[in-house]
């Protein structure tokens, strides 16, 4: 008896979620960058950051993952002065309280050897290529030896 009650409430649990709206693409929650890394936000586009060998670079920029956007490198930066060290989607504490689609898109560089680089980026669909290109960002970036 006690089985049937549990399978039957099984069964309710999962056809329950049967009619419920899609979920929404998994992402973390902004956290507060370390000491070492340097973070940059889209007002910065055009500009310029000087980095010294072993400091992080968080490009913390705008999106809006539901829409199937999202920020991709147009050009690699010279790896041997900076190196791309991954990427995820955060929410600020605002966007999770209102509920919001909206996102940043944080992509990780690390900074190798004295150097001058530039890092540039487009907001576009990955599968149409360059004509769903939205928006584009750039940022010289120089890593000089010395005290931090």
């Amino acid at each position: 008896m006690r089985t049937r009650i549990s399978l039957s409430a099984l069964l309710v649990l999962l056809l329950s979620g049967c009619g419920s709206a899609p979920s929404r693409p998994s992402l973390q929650v902004e956290s507060s960058p370390g000491s070492d890394v340097v973070v940059v936000e889209q007002n910065q586009n055009g500009g310029s950051v000087t980095l010294h060998p072993g400091q992080t670079l968080l490009i913390r920029l705008p999106e809006n993952p539901t829409q199937g956007m999202t920020w991709q490198m147009q050009q690699r930066p010279d790896e041997s002065v900076l190196m791309a060290d991954g990427q995820r989607t955060v929410r600020s504490g605002r966007q999770i309280n209102e509920d919001s689609l909206l996102a940043f898109q944080e992509l990780r560089f690390q900074a190798q050897e004295t150097g001058e680089t530039q890092v540039m980026l487009a907001y576009d669909q990955p599968a149409v290529g360059d004509s769903s290109i939205t928006r584009q960002f750039s940022l010289t970036v120089v890593v000089q030896a010395g005290a931090r």
